[in-house]
């Protein structure tokens, strides 16, 4: 729990620039991000713990190290939600394409990357060197049990084939 803490308290910064962008991007949905995370915080004592620590409004965040990302939507993301990502490390290349679009964003260290990853199919490219990511994210699953459903308005929920978890 310590070394878990110290991580969480090193990524401060991180986490601040993260709710920022979400905050600025999408004023109505950071705001009920921050009723789930209070919620979250009442119903989970670990969660309580760890939200002392790192102010992060989205309660998943992961380190990728050298991972390769192949084309996919994030399907466990509500519809509405967004996907934060962050490149650190040393290397060269790795955009991020979104070819549905015809988009490629340079993702380079220091970037953030910004987008609805359950709706827009997303890749990254091949790079040169040390990458790490650390995309920053929610999952239904949280919204649901939380019983905020904001994120799926104007979804349907109870269509099988259009919330798949």
């Amino acid at each position: 729990m310590n070394a878990t803490c110290a991580f969480a308290k090193d990524l401060q910064p991180l986490s601040y620039r993260v709710n920022s962008i979400l905050k600025h991007a999408d004023s109505k949905h950071f705001e009920q991000a921050l009723l789930v995370r209070e919620a979250a915080k009442r119903a989970v004592p670990s969660y309580a713990a760890i939200s002392a620590v790192d102010p992060l409004v989205y309660e998943g965040r992961e380190v990728l190290v050298n991972r390769m990302s192949h084309l996919h939507t994030d399907r466990q993301d509500p519809p509405w939600a967004f996907a934060v990502m962050a490149a650190a490390g040393y290397h060269k290349g790795g955009y991020c394409k979104l070819p549905h679009l015809g988009i490629r964003i340079r993702f380079e260290p220091g970037d953030i990357i910004l987008l609805r990853g359950r709706v827009v199919p997303h890749e990254i490219e091949d790079w040169i060197g040390q990458r790490i990511t650390i995309p920053h994210f929610t999952h239904s699953s949280m919204w649901r049990a939380m019983k905020n459903y904001t994120v799926f308005e104007g979804y349907d929920l109870e269509d099988p084939d259009s919330e798949d978890d």
